[in-house]
């Protein structure tokens, strides 16, 4: 009940999808504009997915529209991360975490490239 998977795409740099996963089937997600000031909540995605989880394990499956994928380039950067455990335990991992003390994901100068568009 605490753990979530993190996506955040892009095909243009200045505009991101966050979308979160939970192993309760929960989703969520905003079209960022301006990290952690200007954003707007995606009540509709072109989203299928799938959640299996055991006891120490969640998996996520998902597949996207790439329409729903901010931008036109057709290269996807962005990043992948978790969050897992309760507030006094969290733990964090992801594809390329911030090198400050503080866990920060709206960081679209550290995304990567995740693949291109064929």
């Amino acid at each position: 009940e605490y753990d979530v998977l993190e996506l955040f795409l892009t095909r243009n740099h200045s505009h991101y999808l966050e979308l979160q996963i939970s192993p309760l089937k929960q989703t969520f997600a905003l079209l960022v504009i301006e990290p952690r000031k200007t954003y707007e909540k995606i009540e509709r995605l072109d989203l299928a997915f799938q959640v299996e989880h055991s006891a120490n394990l969640f998996r996520v499956c998902a597949d996207l529209a790439v329409s729903d994928i901010p931008g036109s380039s057709q290269h996807i950067q962005g990043n992948v991360h978790a969050c897992l455990g309760p507030s006094d335990k969290r733990c964090f991992l992801g594809t390329n975490i911030n090198s400050e003390e503080k866990v920060n994901f709206h960081r679209p100068d550290l995304f990567i490239p995740l693949g291109a568009i064929a």
